[in-house]
């Protein structure tokens, strides 16, 4: 690839970083101005908030990738390796979960018993 670094860390600081924004872009520029209640948006923000978690999956796989040496006998390139796709594996379904996320507001509510389910039954005769 052209411009990148051995080890990734010039292109891992700009991915955390744009993470980090998009997952706070929500918060500062909608959530706060919607009209509805404060219980709500606080759910709302923490389910959102998930995707942080993604972040921070990229950092750790950050670290195993700065510490990769397969030129170094006394480093286990294959733990070194396994760690790399566990911590990306991990970042990628904390980042769908995180991304689906806002939408089990709606399985919270149901459970609760805030949400209210009306059922019309038709005659067959009619």
């Amino acid at each position: 690839m052209l411009g990148a670094s051995p080890r990734g860390g010039p292109q891992s600081a700009i991915n955390v970083n744009a993470d980090i924004a998009l997952s706070l872009s929500p918060l500062l520029a909608v959530l706060w101005r919607l009209r509805r209640p404060v219980p709500e948006r606080v759910l709302v923000c923490c389910l959102t908030r998930v995707r942080l978690l993604a972040s921070g999956a990229s950092v750790a796989k950050a670290v195993v990738v700065a510490q990769w040496a397969p030129e170094n006998p006394k480093v286990d390139s294959w733990a070194m390796a396994v760690s790399i796709a566990t911590w990306t594996v991990a970042e990628q379904h904390i980042a769908v979960f995180g991304a689906y996320s806002p939408s089990l507001k709606g399985t919270d509510r149901a459970r609760a018993g805030t949400v209210r389910h009306s059922v019309v039954v038709q005659d067959a005769d009619s």
